[in-house]
């Protein structure tokens, strides 16, 4: 059944600013662009057309754009496409998109279009566009930036994207490589890296190459008359396609003579026609001027005297080449340009570039000393202005790089001190800046690495700031080891090679514009949104009854010629497949031109026909028009479901009582249900966001340095030994509110309402509390002490004497700590040890500026290079003997040497030798005469042992039992002697005790005294 509706919408001037009420006709300006009259406006059931630039009610306007890479003739550059940048970083604008992501009714080009593209192209044929949801259709080419988004640019003043593009894509602010060139240019698929190489050959190439940029826009336009009848059409493009799309039709409405200019018609093929507005269009001026082209180049007319002169409407340009809702940034703007043409204001951002061109002189090289010394150009010219890039072992810094000391001033800075002498400067030192206003201040520093250095993270209620200090000691030179012994390293222990600590304070403040966390916005923004939680509940509760009504439906009528499933036919006659058609009389004009020959010359209107069907009343049967099936009534019931209802589905017609055909009211409950939880989560998310501001604790795991040490030991081939860590740590934050503050606990906390929605039930109110402070100060002291890894070189193997970090197999003493051996045949004198460390952790922000000699203040004189290596010297003395050549070799035992015939040598020397001591002092002829022995060192060879034991399992066991039961141990001799003369002293343990273990044979067990002296002959 067609309908036809003559609908020609005047729109009146009213004051701006005021909101037009639902039923009135609306003002010029209420648009696209127009500022605070272009909000959505509910459609009454009058004869109203209205339009919403919101994806959906009370949810803010889209902010994304479109860039092409172009030339400077307007066309895309090879290997490259059209990307969308939606703004994702607050909340308004995610919540926006989320509400855009949700509608899957709107009008697209199925392919993305720029300016330059779809202006020359006449209609909508050449370059069709579809619906759907536009987010699912192009989102391989979709970029969220959760990060240095552009601003909000509706509603501001003009030209407000370029100087967004001018500042973070330009080198010079320090966001190019972090951001501009992974997220901007490679999304766009250009090489940067390739076209800078060709750049310093072809001078003109970034003049000749730009960012497009268009605003993208959501545009709905909505009418209601009435009963059942509803009608939208929504679209999402740039400016120049959704105009596009609105003025491109393939038929007009018949009758309809009015102005052929876009927005005249809406989308072909509709019930209702186009809508003409006089004055101001849908599109005014925030749009198309948020960014234009300011020069006639790259396929579009510059406008910037237009813009300067006439500050006006600028809709009737949208569809032409001039440059409104488009404008270039070229790269000339944002990239260094031909070495040649480098200037010192280019500096140090285009350093690269200008050393790679061989354009360094005497007026610049001093901003570009580290691509000099990567190049390898670096020379003595250029000092001592670039000295702090070299290493203090290069010649020309010891020649050249002495830098004179300079005042402190209030600025940032680091202050590092060395630890580069073993037996003097054994601390080392790091320390950021303790001036809390400047670290607050940080981000406003011209250089880059500053803004960054302090900064930790940020939401709408804070900001958080970070300091450290990091002081470490490390052991002196000159302990001594006994050759043969062993020391231990980092220990608690007298032999130990210590301390060797690192340890490292973290102290992290929060701020913001207000000098104090934002707990009174908070309470503003969470109150907003949950007074809305219990109308966004109650509709998608509303909306489960109507789904269940809607699916308890019954047929309420019987299929036949006589019900056609509409109330204003009744008691007609018509065949099975009737034809019907509504009076086009009572509406337009009934007659129609009907064209022909007047005097030889063609008349398009030589005759008019009268077009009419039938009357106004009744409805009558045609056979000329569109076929009208015949069909079922649906009747849903009255439905309720716990604390909601009764509610009831509207009927619908269907033609085989099925439910399922497309006029079936859709279910709601989804979208609704996503409305709620989605305000629901935005709530919550606020609350997350005021106790991070208070809660947060910083991660200090990355502050663990890795140390090895190396020392000599030839016998062992040690080297690069990693220390183990014992790390302690200690957190704990204060609370400030006001002056006073509490540790570790919320120094104010404040309640406020809330509401919890769950089952078939309406909202309860409930509470939660939530931290209040000014302001908290959070401090991490991590502590790290640094010792041998577990059983390093701990057991010893007898009688070798090697040491292992495994128990090895048959004897072994276990030292019972880990060591590092010393070979008893090593020499005297002094030997390496050293340790090395090349960072204070993973990613420490303060590794480059003090291992790498990078300046942070960017004055060389504030450069440091710390060593990485902390070389030092032991001593080694000698405890055991001189051993020489094959001597050393295959000696498995430690003894101390004695000369049977020199027992005390040097006695008599002239500065006191070895004397002998009160026992030997008279009786030194026992030892050179031993035995009857003229030549005391044969004792071995001529003379028999007095003593011989047989050791075995049960013997050794027997022993041991004995000496553990025995007081004095080991020391139990029990000797028996001539009383008062200390002679033929006899042992009773030998003789009584275990002599069933000697060698009875043996002089020495015999019980006469002098058996040793006959059996020798004496």
């Amino acid at each position: 059944m067609k309908k036809y509706f003559s609908l020609l919408l005047m729109l009146i001037a009213i004051s701006i600013g005021v909101a037009p009420d639902v039923n009135a006709e609306l003002p010029p300006g209420s648009n696209i662009g127009g500022g605070v009259t272009s909000s959505f406006v509910a459609c009454g059931n009058g004869s109203v057309m209205c339009w919403s630039t919101e994806p959906r009610i009370n949810r803010g306007r889209v902010q994304a754009i479109r860039i092409t890479m172009v030339d400077n003739t307007g066309k895309i550059l090879p290997g490259t496409k059209s990307v969308d940048f939606f703004k994702y970083d607050d909340a308004a604008s995610r919540d926006t998109y989320a509400a855009l992501a949700g509608r899957s009714d709107i009008n697209f080009y199925a392919d993305k279009s720029y300016k330059n593209q779809l202006v020359p192209r006449s209609n909508n044929r050449d370059k069709p566009f579809t619906s759907g949801n536009y987010l699912s259709a192009h989102g391989a080419n979709i970029v969220r930036l959760e990060q240095n988004a552009f601003p909000v640019f509706n509603g501001a003043s003009s030209n407000v994207l370029k100087p967004y593009f001018l500042k973070v894509a330009s080198k010079k602010e320090g966001l190019f490589d972090s951001f501009f060139k992974p997220t901007i240019l490679a999304k766009l698929g250009y090489d940067y890296d390739a076209n800078l190489a060709a750049a310093r050959t072809n001078p003109d190439l970034f003049k000749n190459q730009a960012l497009l940029i268009e605003p993208l826009v959501y545009f709905r336009l909505s009418s209601m008359r009435g009963g059942n009848l509803n009608w939208t059409r929504g679209y999402f493009g740039t400016v120049t396609e959704v105009a596009k799309m609105m003025s491109s039709t393939v038929s007009k409405d018949p009758g309809y003579t009015g102005s052929d200019v876009y927005f005249d018609m809406i989308t072909p093929n509709t019930t209702y026609r186009g809508i003409h507005f006089n004055g101001d269009t849908a599109f005014n001026k925030d749009y198309p001027l948020a960014i234009y082209a300011t020069q006639s180049k790259g396929g579009l007319t510059g406008i910037q005297a237009w813009v300067d002169q006439n500050w006006s409407n600028y809709s009737a340009e949208i569809l032409t080449f001039n440059g409104v809702a488009a404008g270039h940034v070229w790269l000339n703007e944002l990239f260094c340009p031909a070495p040649a043409s480098i200037t010192n204001d280019d500096l140090p951002a285009c350093c690269t570039e200008l050393v790679a061109g061989d354009k360094v002189n005497s007026t610049n090289y001093q901003k570009c000393c580290p691509e000099l010394l990567a190049a390898g150009k670096l020379n003595s010219t250029h000092l001592p202005a670039c000295c702090s890039v070299l290493p203090k072992s290069d010649p020309l810094y010891q020649a050249k790089c002495t830098p004179p000391k300079t005042v402190d001033k209030c600025d940032w800075k680091i202050d590092i001190s060395c630890p580069d002498n073993c037996s003097n400067t054994t601390k080392g030192e790091v320390k950021d800046i303790d001036n809390w206003d400047c670290i607050f201040n940080s981000q406003n520093a011209s250089r880059a690495n500053i803004r960054t250095h302090y900064y930790e993270w940020s939401n709408q209620y804070c900001k958080m700031f970070c300091r450290e200090e990091v002081n470490y000691q490390l052991p002196q030179s000159g302990f001594t080891v006994l050759a043969g012994h062993h020391f231990t390293v980092g220990f608690d222990r007298s032999d130990s090679w210590r301390p060797i600590r690192f340890e490292g304070t973290s102290e992290c403040r929060t701020t913001s514009d207000t000098k104090k966390i934002k707990y009174e916005q908070f309470q503003r923004d969470y109150d907003a949104i949950d007074r809305t939680l219990p109308g966004l509940w109650n509709a998608y509760q509303k909306e489960l009854v109507l789904d269940k009504s809607r699916n308890s439906a019954s047929r309420a009528s019987r299929k036949n010629c006589d019900y056609y499933c509409d109330d204003n036919v009744k008691g007609i006659t018509c065949c099975s497949k009737a034809d019907r058609d509504w009076d086009d009389c009572k509406y337009g004009s009934p007659n129609t031109c009907v064209g022909g020959y007047v005097d030889g010359k063609y008349d398009r209107c030589k005759s008019t026909k009268n077009t009419c069907r039938g009357g106004w009343d009744p409805w009558y049967c045609v056979k000329d028009d569109t076929p009208y099936d015949h069909g079922y009534w649906m009747t849903p019931p009255s439905s309720t479901l716990g604390d909601y209802g009764p509610y009831r589905e509207r009927g619908w017609c269907t033609t085989n009582g099925s439910g399922n055909e497309p006029r079936k009211p859709s279910s709601g409950s989804a979208a609704a249900y996503s409305r709620y939880i989605s305000a629901k989560n935005r709530r919550d998310a606020l609350v997350d966001d005021i106790k991070k501001c208070n809660d947060w604790e910083r991660n200090y795991d990355h502050f663990l340095p890795t140390v090895f040490l190396d020392y000599t030991e030839q016998m062992y081939d040690l080297y690069g030994i990693e220390l183990e860590e014992r790390v302690d740590e200690t957190v704990y934050t204060d609370y400030y509110y006001g002056n006073s503050f509490r540790r570790n606990s919320y120094r104010r906390t404040l309640d406020t309402h809330k509401y919890e929605c769950s089952g078939n039930r309406r909202c309860k109110d409930a509470s939660i509390t939530y931290p209040a402070n000014d302001n908290i100060r959070q401090y991490v002291i991590r502590e790290v002490k640094y010792e041998l890894p577990a059983n390093t070189y701990r057991y010893v193997s007898k009688p070798g004497g090697v040491s292992s970090n495994t128990r090895p197999a048959g004897q072994y003493i276990d030292l019972g700590y880990s060591n590092l051996p010393v070979h008893f045949s090593r020499l005297p004198g002094k030997y390496d040890i050293s340790l090395e460390y090349t960072t204070f952790g993973r990613n420490h922000k303060f590794n480059k500026y003090v291992f790498d000699g990078v300046s942070f203040s960017g004055n060389y004189r504030d450069a440091v290079r710390c060593s990485t290596l902390y070389d030092c010297q032991y001593r080694v003395a000698e405890e055991i003997f001189n051993c020489k050549g094959s001597q050393c070799k295959n000696v498995n035992v430690v003894f101390r040497p004695i000369s049977l015939s020199n027992p005390f040598p040097g006695e008599n020397a002239p500065t006191g030798g070895r004397a002998p001591g009160e026992n030997w002092r008279w009786y030194v002829s026992k030892i050179t005469r031993n035995r009857g022995l003229s030549d005391p060192e044969r004792i071995f060879f001529d003379r028999r042992p007095m003593y011989e034991i047989t050791l075995n399992t049960q013997s050794i066991l027997a022993i041991r039992n004995h000496n553990r039961n025995t007081s004095g141990g080991y020391s139990d001799f029990n000797l028996t002697c001539i009383t008062g003369t200390g002679k033929e002293c006899k042992s009773s343990f030998i003789r009584t005790k275990f002599r069933s273990l000697f060698n009875t044979s043996l002089c020495g067990m015999s019980n006469t005294w002098n058996q040793c002296d006959r059996e020798d002959g004496i």
